[in-house]
């Protein structure tokens, strides 16, 4: 893959395989595809699993809880 264009991801699997590191690259590929990512990284030898409903669950709550503390904590509402 290069940069961040991914719709090079195969739409025809179950799961996709990324290998190299970070997980940029594997969530964008699990939001943009729908499916879970396996991501390997040969330079910690970790492996990690990206699923898109849990990413996209995690990138609302996150957005709300922003919003709850800017209204919380708003000067004219003390």
């Amino acid at each position: 893959m290069l940069g961040c264009d991914f719709s090079a991801v195969v739409e025809d699997c179950d799961e996709v395989l990324f290998i190299g590191s970070g997980g940029f690259h594997p969530a964008g590929i699990a939001l943009h595809s729908g499916k879970r990512v396996v991501a390997a990284d040969p330079f910690t030898l970790r492996v990690s699993v990206f699923n898109a409903e849990d990413l996209r669950m995690r990138r609302i709550l996150t957005v709300e809880r922003g919003f709850f503390r800017c209204v919380v904590r708003h000067p004219c509402m003390h």
